[in-house]
């Protein structure tokens, strides 16, 4: 909360945490500003042949020591193993959010394996 404003108890403040973690590690990566290059370079965050990478200081140290030795990383974030799609998207896990009275809860969760089961079924 002290560095974010983000209470930990927010349903978002995992998710928020790692999209911030992710677009971080990509633009180390892509070594640029350029929103191309770092739009390329998200995949390479989370690489699934890469070194684990977790949430905290001492992780992304390590994250960036990688990074600048060219090795591949794989960020495993607060929520777990995070991937995208070919859109960008990324592909779980999903929490269900219920809103009542102008406060978010948290109703139920997707996990990546219940997201393809249901594309699977869209298709």
């Amino acid at each position: 909360k002290e560095f974010s404003g983000i209470e930990p108890s927010n349903p978002a403040a995992d998710r928020s945490y790692d999209a911030g973690a992710i677009v971080g590690l990509a633009i180390a990566i892509a070594g640029s500003e350029d929103p191309a290059k770092i739009k390329d370079a998200i995949y390479k965050a989370v690489d699934p042949a890469g070194t684990p990478i977790y949430a905290g200081k001492d992780e992304f140290a390590k994250a960036l020591g990688l990074i600048k030795d060219g090795k591949p990383i794989r960020y495993e974030g607060v929520i777990g193993p995070v991937a995208f799609d070919k859109y960008g998207d990324i592909t779980g896990p999903f929490r269900l959010w219920k809103i009542v009275d102008g406060k978010v809860t948290t109703d139920g969760e997707m996990t990546t394996d219940d997201v393809n089961a249901l594309q699977a079924k869209l298709q």
